[in-house]
């Protein structure tokens, strides 16, 4: 499964508190100091290590807490052979890196829903590190400043944002967060699951989807909006 996948929730912010409450209930119920982790929990590293008849019933609780909070999950993941394969011959040294690909489909489409509902958004990450926070605020920037970057002709029929309508969407610039964040920490949860999704059936994934989390599920939502899987043609 070799992805790359930048994803996250929307959230309105009156919403904020009572998520928070749920994050902080859990945790104390399970006695998790730690932020939750995705890969930790998947692989059963401490502190997420319990015996089977804990671990079941804390995976229950975990999956409730995603499913039940108030948010709209989203995502672009990327299929990383497969970009090679349809890019790196055409652009060679001037190849993306996909951190960049996917940050402007994943904020493009966050902010076309968003100003399809009447709108505005600020955008929170995951601080990981002074170069790899940097790119991101300076991928927003020249959104606002130079709108959709990717080639008119392959991507008119996404009907790409410009420069007003980023702006208009998003406020101010992103703001780093740690991994303490319950936000964070939600966002990393659902992440996996959609990135999963792709290659098999995976119960989380259903589970939001029931539930109505997945963006892909709203009524108001055109493709242009959804989750974008990107050059996965080969599987």
């Amino acid at each position: 499964m070799d992805w790359f996948g930048l994803g996250g929730v929307l959230i309105e912010n009156e919403n904020i508190p009572s998520f928070i409450e749920s994050h902080r209930a859990f945790c104390k119920k399970w006695e998790v100091t730690s932020p939750l982790h995705s890969n930790k929990i998947r692989g059963s590293r401490k502190p997420f290590r319990f015996k089977k008849e804990k671990r079941e019933g804390f995976l229950t609780d975990l999956e409730s807490l995603m499913v039940n909070a108030p948010v709209l999950c989203t995502a672009c993941v990327i299929h990383r052979p497969g970009y090679l394969n349809r890019y790196r011959d055409h652009y060679k040294e001037r190849l993306w890196q996909l951190c960049k690909t996917a940050f402007v489909i994943l904020i493009e489409r966050s902010a076309k829903y968003v100003l399809a509902n009447g709108g505005e958004m600020e955008i929170r990450f995951e601080r990981t590190g002074p170069n790899e926070d940097g790119k991101l605020i300076s991928y927003l920037r020249d959104l606002k400043t130079s709108g959709n970057p990717f080639s008119a002709g392959t991507s008119e029929k996404y009907q790409p944002l410009s420069a007003e309508e980023f702006s208009t969407a998003i406020k101010g610039e992103p703001r780093g967060k740690t991994k303490n964040d319950p936000l964070m920490q939600l966002a990393d949860l659902v992440l996996y699951p959609i990135c999963k999704s792709k290659y098999s059936q995976y119960r989380t994934f259903d589970s939001l989807w029931d539930a109505g989390k997945i963006i892909d599920c709203c009524t108001d939502v055109d493709d242009s909006m959804k989750i974008k899987f990107s050059c996965f043609d080969d599987l």
